[in-house]
């Protein structure tokens, strides 16, 4: 029997005790009836209720290990939200890290194919003035007007061969392969030829004029190679002064985050050095430096390892990398643009070459072509040394981790 019931019975009894010594009433047995029902009606009433409590503290108690569970779960998601913040940070140094390898590593394929082209040296070549791939040769050109116009007039001139001795060193003087011009030697020639011509009282006027015409149609295809060299040397070195102020910026991006990371113990020596900077900056420097903000400065507390200022990756390594790869791939279309328009101006002058006396119009046309097949492998080798796309996809990392902030 429960304590409320037996409070309830004791308290009716001593009612009913009252009564029977209080009063003279032989019915005692219908009074402790009668005490029966209404304690049951009593219990009856406050069961429901106590049921009903019951209940209530039941759902009480459940709500309240929903809630405890929610927080738990809140708590669990903020830990990961922080593991996974810190994880993208880590990612974002090492995607800036690669980015600036791969730049690195396109301007140094720009310098090395610069240097190394079989297309340049073949037009060189024609530059020389003892080249016959053409089917002719300056040298032998001169010799040839030389002898006809000026010698067969006053023999003098050339005692022991020594006119054409002079004039062919001339010619040959420099006579390697790294000639950029023949404009040059011809002038000396020309200038020589005109003072001997005026000594003479054998050579007149006339004769000297038929020795310059002689030389004028191959003094045009001469200055036409000269000409587009300088051009094309000329837009070489416009570009060459953007790759420069590029590959400074490269370096000022490097030195940015070098500086970020590691603060006052970076060391950035003058003047800079690209490829001692990313010593700071490989992946495996990155990770060491992360350990030491995590676990030594911050003694693994995640929440201060995030806040520390070191691994703040703002949007503007983004926007810097960006430049980088645009101005780096316009660059490099340049680059083949002005070989290409080199190529197709060489090509005008070999054509012109054909209508010139001893032209070999088979070896001119051959000539072209292998120009034509050297460009291209030219062109392919460097796109793919320079290997912008590489730099895309360093950007598209680092636009990734760091567009979700």
């Amino acid at each position: 029997m429960s304590t409320l019931k037996s409070i309830l019975i004791i308290a009716t009894l001593m009612t009913l005790t009252g009564v029977v010594f209080g009063q003279d009433n032989p019915n005692v047995d219908g009074r402790l009836k009668e005490l029966e029902v209404r304690t049951k009606k009593i219990e009856d009433e406050y069961k429901q209720e106590l049921q009903n409590t019951r209940e209530a503290v039941n759902a009480t108690n459940f709500l309240l290990k929903k809630n405890t569970s929610e927080v738990e779960k809140l708590i669990k998601q903020r830990i990961e939200t922080d593991e996974t913040k810190f994880q993208r940070i880590v990612t974002v140094l090492h995607s800036s890290s690669e980015f600036v390898k791969s730049s690195n590593k396109s301007f140094k394929a720009i310098d090395v194919s610069l240097m190394q082209t079989t297309f340049l040296q073949e037009i060189t070549k024609l530059n020389n003035p003892t080249n016959n791939d053409l089917g002719f040769s300056l040298k032998e050109l001169i010799t040839q007007l030389l002898n006809k116009h000026i010698v067969a007039k006053d023999k003098s001139l050339n005692k022991s061969d020594k006119l054409n001795k002079f004039v062919s060193g001339i010619l040959n003087n420099p006579i390697t392969d790294i000639v950029k011009s023949a404009i040059p030697s011809i002038n000396t020639v020309v200038s020589f030829i005109s003072n001997i011509s005026f000594g003479s009282n054998k050579v007149n006027e006339e004769d000297f004029n038929a020795f310059v015409k002689g030389l004028q149609a191959y003094i045009k295809y001469y200055e036409g190679l000269a000409n587009a060299t300088n051009e094309f040397q000329s837009s070489l070195e416009q570009i060459k002064i953007r790759t420069k102020a590029l590959e400074m910026i490269l370096e000022n991006y490097t030195i940015d985050r070098v500086s970020d990371l590691y603060r006052e113990k970076s060391k950035i020596d003058k003047p800079f050095d690209i490829d001692k900077l990313y010593a700071q900056f490989g992946k495996e420097q990155i990770n060491d430096q992360v350990r030491i903000i995590k676990t030594v400065d911050s003694n693994d507390n995640l929440v201060k390892t995030l806040q520390d200022p070191r691994l703040n990756n703002s949007m503007t390594v983004l926007t810097q990398a960006r430049y980088i790869q645009d101005e780096l791939e316009t660059l490099t279309n340049q680059y083949i643009n002005a070989h290409q328009v080199y190529f197709k101006s060489v090509i005008e002058v070999l054509n012109y070459s054909k209508t010139l006396e001893g032209a070999d119009k088979d070896s001119i046309d051959r000539k072209i072509s292998s120009l034509n097949d050297q460009l291209n492998s030219w062109s392919t080798k460097f796109t793919s040394l320079v290997d912008v796309d590489d730099v895309k996809k360093q950007v598209k990392e680092l636009n990734k981790h760091l567009s979700i902030q």
